[in-house]
């Protein structure tokens, strides 16, 4: 593994860390499969 796929690894981590402790909009979306969705009735 180089230096840089290493590097990359831990950004993408400190993204999705950050994503999922404040569901920011500007880092991405929360996306639920039917599945999941399922699971739980509308609120």
């Amino acid at each position: 593994m180089s230096h840089t796929d290493n590097d990359a690894r831990t950004r993408i981590r400190e993204l999705n860390d950050a994503f999922r402790k404040n569901f920011d909009p500007e880092l991405g979306q929360v996306v639920l499969t039917a599945g999941v969705n399922s699971l739980y009735p509308a609120m």
